[in-house]
């Protein structure tokens, strides 16, 4: 676990995933918050009706635009020139996330582990956006 002959540094993740874990609330609280705004009716929600799964997509939609700021700030923070420690962050937040979806709603964990890749790759694309430049 080295990096071109330097040490992965473990605080970074650790408050990467912390960082990431922040983002994603923020950004659920800010799609609540434009939902109510809007008067996006969230309890409207059916399961058998596919034409109100409009509230669903604004909160899947403000989660997912959590992980290429969280990755971006990650990346600004520990101005390290890999992605490794903000991809590892951004993983070890997904893999918290869906053990708590687990105890919470073990049928929402399907759709977690779904959309768990493109968060990935969405807090990959941010921090390589933020990487300096070397």
């Amino acid at each position: 676990m080295r990096r071109e002959g330097q040490p992965i540094t473990f605080r970074w993740i650790l408050f990467g995933a912390l960082v990431t874990v922040g983002a994603m609330t923020v950004g659920v609280v800010l799609s609540v918050l434009f939902g109510h705004y809007m008067h996006i009716d969230f309890s409207a929600v059916d399961e058998h009706d596919v034409t109100t799964t409009g509230p669903v997509a604004l909160l899947g939609s403000g989660l997912l635009a959590a992980f290429p700021v969280s990755g971006y700030l990650i990346a600004r923070a520990s101005n390290l020139p890999t992605l490794l420690e903000p991809a590892l962050a951004s993983g070890l937040a997904i893999l918290l996330t869906l053990v708590l979806l687990g105890l919470a709603a073990p049928v929402a964990v399907v759709f977690a582990l779904a959309f768990s890749p493109i968060a990935w790759g969405l807090a990959c694309a941010g921090a390589w956006v933020g990487r300096p430049a070397r």
